[in-house]
């Protein structure tokens, strides 16, 4: 794996997870497939899991939120600056897990609010940078 230790240059994907019904068997698919190794992080986080390879994170699985809910993939972009991603809208949403977690005019679009909003799902720990 490709290791990228500076910013992901804006726009481009810098992470994915996917929502599953089954996280155990979403982990015994990939595992072997992908290649990946796994972290849980536990009951806190409804058991998110940080997909690694040689120990760095590559990916995240997480649990959808209904009964029934498909798997589905999300994809997140890299920016330098989310004041001007926020500008480019008249208003924000934000998703977690598949479920809208906050909708906001721009004017209370502040990066606290966004991030407060993602972190009612249990999306990836985003420090973590993988190619």
């Amino acid at each position: 794996m490709t290791v990228r230790d500076t910013p992901w240059p804006d726009g481009t994907p810098c992470w994915v997870d996917i929502a599953v019904p089954d996280i155990a068997q979403a982990r015994e698919f990939y595992g072997p497939v992908v290649g990946w190794t796994f972290a849980d992080t536990g009951e806190e986080f409804n058991h998110f899991t940080i997909c690694q390879v040689e120990g760095r994170a590559a990916a995240g699985i997480g649990a959808v939120m209904e009964d029934g809910q498909p798997s589905f993939w999300t994809v997140y972009f890299a920016t330098s600056d989310l004041d001007e991603v926020m500008a480019l809208s008249d208003r924000i949403a934000v998703m977690s897990n598949g479920k809208l977690t906050g909708m906001f005019d721009r004017a209370e679009a502040t990066e606290a609010a966004i991030v407060a909003a993602s972190a009612l799902g249990h999306g990836p720990a985003h420090g973590e940078q993988r190619r």
